[in-house]
């Protein structure tokens, strides 16, 4: 796993250093081990960021994360997640209202994986 964070400019109302929602909560990053944290400053993880600098060790790339709509999405339909096999955790996510998000799983259904928690938690 490696985590991702968002930081917004100065001025943003979500995700500004310091700021609401601008850190990765504490239990994602015990999960994590001693991953590195991968800042990034757009929807997509790869755009700016260092997110391919970790491929060698990515095979099958987890996603999930706040606003299905927007860094789910734009992240798992990069051209940058072509080499690896996509995997979007549908219900470790946030949305405004759920019809937004299923819309959004189900496109994500044409070129990813689309799976729960309870299915790729090892046993």
């Amino acid at each position: 796993m490696i985590p991702v964070r968002h930081l917004a400019p100065a001025g943003s109302i979500l995700f500004t250093e310091g700021g609401v929602g601008s850190e990765i909560r504490p239990a994602v990053l015990t999960a994590a081990w001693d991953a590195p944290v991968v800042i990034k400053r757009f929807a997509d993880a790869f755009q700016g960021a260092t997110l391919m600098e970790h491929r060698d060790c990515i095979e099958v790339l987890p996603i999930c994360g706040m606003m299905t709509r927007n860094c789910v999405v734009f992240t798992a339909m990069s051209r940058d997640a072509d080499p690896f096999r996509v995997r979007v955790i549908g219900d470790l996510r946030a949305a405004l209202i759920a019809p937004v998000h299923l819309i959004a799983l189900n496109a994500l259904g044409a070129k990813t994986e689309v799976t729960t928690v309870a299915e790729v938690r090892p046993r």
